[in-house]
C-alpha cells in the first residue's frame, strides 16, 4: 500500500535537523589559524643571510612565486625612491644629448632583435609611452630656432624606429621561427597601431634632412654633431625602406631594398660614436613594472654602443646577401648557401633567418613563383642527370609504350607532390638555431628513409619500361637523389654535433667509426 506524501513530510519534519545559520557557518568554513610570530621573531633573530624558514610543504613553485617580493623589477607594489623626475618627452635636447638619444635607441633595439624582452629593451625610452602626443606635433620650419629643428628631427627618428619595430614584429609573429626561443613577440600590453602611415613617417624624415641640410649652411658651432645627427637620420631612413621593400617578399623589390641596405653599409663606415651624450633619463629600466607580464623578466646587459653598432652593421649585411637569394644559378648552389647562412659566425639573428624563410618560401610556392615539384626535379637533373625522357612528359622514346609512360609519369608526379613540403623544410630548417637544426634534422632523416625506398618504387617503374635493355643495368636515379639527401642531413647531424659540445670524450669513437 503506497504511503500517503504528507505522510513523508511529516517525518522528515520530525528528523529535527540541525542547520546552522549563516554566522555560525562562515565560522565552521574558516580554517584554523595559529599565530606563530613569536617563533618566526626566534628564528630570523638567529638567521643568517640567505637562509629561509618554510613548511615542509613549500615547493618550487613557491620558490619561484617569491622571487618577485621586494625585487623592484617584478614586485609592481613596491615603493622605489625614483633617482630622477619624470621626463619630458618635449624638452629640447642639446645636438649632442640627441644623437646620444638615437644612438642608445639603436642599442635597445639591437638587443629586442637579439631576443630580450620590448620591455626591457626598446620599451624603456620614455618617447615610446607617448607615441600619438608626438604624432600630434608639429614638425618645425626653416624660420623655427635651432633647438626647435633638434627636437622635430629627434621627434621623426623615434617615430620611425618605432615603424622598424612595428615591421620587424609583423615578421616574427609568423612563425617562421620558435617562440620565447630565439624572439619574444610579446607586446606587454601596448600596440604598434598608434602610428601614423608610411608616407606621414617619410614625409617627416625628409623634412628632418631638409632641415638639418639647412642648418649646415649656416654658422653654427655644433656643425659635427649635427652632420653626426643626419647621418643618423639618412640610416633610420634607409632601414625603413628596406624593411618596407622586404616585405613586400616579390622579387622586384629584392634589388630596391639592397641598394637601401647598401647605402646603410656606406653611411655606417663613416659614424662617429664619440660624439652624443647618455641621457640617462630619457630612458628607464624600471618601466616594465608599469606593463602587463606573464613571467618575471630575466635581467639583461646591454651591449656597449660600439658593440652594438658592429651587430647592427652584421644585420644589414645578412639582410643584404638575402636579397639575392632568387638569383641562384641552380639549386644545390642555393642549397649551399642555405647551408653557409645558417652556420655563419657569429649566428644569424632571428629576424634575418625569418625574412629568408619567407622570401624563399610563399604563396605555396619557391620565392611565390616556382612550383615546388618543378624545383625538386631541377635539383634531381643537377644531381643525378637521369634521362630527359624521364623527367619529361612531352619527351616519349620511340620504344617506350605510350600507356605505360603516362603511368610512369603519372607515379612521378604523385611521388613528387608526396615530398613537395619534405623539401621545401629541408630549406627551411636552416632557418633556425643551430641546437633547433640539428634536433629537426634527426627527425626529418628517418622521413627520408622512407621516402628513398619510396623513390626506388619509382626507380623500378621506369626501369620497366626499359626492359628491352637488357645489356646493360639502369641506375635507380631517383632513389640515388634521395638517399644523396639522407647522407647530407646525416653528416650535418654529426658535425652539428662537435659544433654544439654534444659528444663526450668516449663517444668519439663512435661518431668517427
Amino acid at each position: 500500500m503506497q504511503q500517503p506524501l504528507g505522510d513523508l513530510q511529516d517525518a522528515f519534519t520530525e528528523l529535527n535537523i540541525n542547520i546552522p545559520n549563516e554566522e555560525e557557518q562562515q565560522e565552521y568554513l574558516l580554517p584554523q589559524w595559529k599565530d606563530i610570530t613569536s617563533f618566526l621573531d626566534e628564528a630570523t633573530n638567529e638567521f643568517d643571510v640567505g637562509q629561509l624558514v618554510h613548511l615542509q610543504s613549500f615547493t618550487l613553485f613557491d620558490a619561484m612565486s617569491a622571487i618577485e617580493i621586494m625585487d623592484p623589477r617584478m614586485d609592481t607594489g613596491m615603493a622605489i625612491e625614483h633617482t630622477f623626475e619624470s621626463f619630458d618627452i618635449e624638452k629640447r635636447t642639446s645636438p649632442e644629448d640627441t644623437l646620444g638619444i638615437m644612438d642608445r635607441l639603436v642599442v635597445r633595439e639591437m638587443a629586442w632583435i637579439s631576443g630580450h624582452s620590448l620591455a626591457q629593451t626598446v620599451y624603456t625610452c620614455i618617447y615610446f609611452h607617448h607615441i600619438k602626443k608626438l604624432n600630434q606635433l608639429p614638425m618645425p620650419t626653416l624660420t623655427s630656432n635651432m633647438d626647435d629643428i633638434i627636437y622635430g628631427v629627434l621627434r621623426s627618428y623615434i617615430l620611425a624606429t618605432v615603424k622598424c619595430c612595428h615591421y620587424i614584429w609583423t615578421e616574427m609573429t609568423q612563425g617562421n621561427v620558435y617562440e620565447e626561443e630565439d624572439f619574444t613577440t610579446n607586446l606587454f600590453g601596448l600596440h604598434f597601431n598608434d602610428q601614423n602611415p608610411d608616407v606621414m613617417i617619410f614625409n617627416d624624415i625628409d623634412s628632418s634632412i631638409m632641415l638639418l641640410n639647412h642648418l649646415l649652411n649656416t654658422k653654427i658651432s655644433e656643425k659635427n654633431t649635427v652632420k653626426a645627427i643626419l647621418s643618423r637620420v639618412e640610416i633610420r631612413k634607409s632601414f625603413l625602406l628596406s624593411l618596407v621593400y622586404l616585405s613586400k617578399l616579390e622579387g622586384s623589390y629584392l634589388q630596391t631594398a639592397k641598394s637601401e641596405l647598401k647605402k646603410i653599409l656606406e653611411l655606417l663606415d663613416t659614424v662617429d660614436l664619440t660624439i652624443g651624450n647618455e641621457v640617462a633619463d630619457a630612458f628607464d629600466p624600471n618601466i616594465n613594472r608599469k606593463l602587463t607580464s606573464q613571467t618575471p623578466p630575466r635581467p639583461v646587459e646591454l651591449s656597449s654602443v660600439e658593440q652594438s653598432f658592429k651587430e647592427y652593421k652584421l644585420l644589414i649585411q645578412r639582410l643584404h646577401s638575402i636579397c639575392d637569394v632568387n638569383d641562384y644559378p641552380s639549386v644545390n648552389s642555393l642549397m649551399n648557401y642555405f647551408f653557409d647562412f645558417g652556420a655563419h659566425l657569429p649566428y644569424p639573428d632571428a629576424f634575418s633567418r625569418s625574412k629568408l624563410n619567407s622570401i624563399f618560401f610563399h604563396n605555396q610556392r619557391i620565392f611565390g613563383t616556382i612550383v615546388v615539384s618543378k624545383f625538386i626535379l631541377d635539383s634531381i637533373k643537377e644531381t643525378v642527370q637521369p634521362p630527359l625522357w624521364w623527367t619529361s612528359p612531352t619527351r616519349q622514346p620511340a620504344h617506350v609504350n605510350p600507356a605505360e609512360f603516362i603511368n610512369a609519369h603519372d607515379t612521378l608526379k604523385t611521388y613528387l607532390d608526396r615530398i613537395s613540403m619534405v623539401f621545401v623544410e629541408y630549406f627551411k630548417i636552416n632557418c633556425h638555431n643551430r641546437s633547433r637544426q640539428r634536433r629537426m634534422l634527426c627527425k626529418v632523416v628517418a622521413e627520408w628513409e622512407i621516402l628513398q625506398e619510396e623513390a626506388a618504387g619509382v626507380d623500378e617503374v621506369f626501369h620497366a619500361l626499359e626492359k628491352d635493355k637488357e645489356d646493360t643495368a639502369t641506375p635507380y636515379y631517383f632513389s640515388s637523389w634521395a638517399y644523396n639527401l639522407k647522407l647530407t642531413m646525416i653528416e650535418k647531424i654529426l658535425y652539428l654535433g662537435f659544433e654544439l659540445d654534444l659528444y663526450g670524450q668516449h663517444e668519439y669513437i663512435m661518431v668517427y667509426w
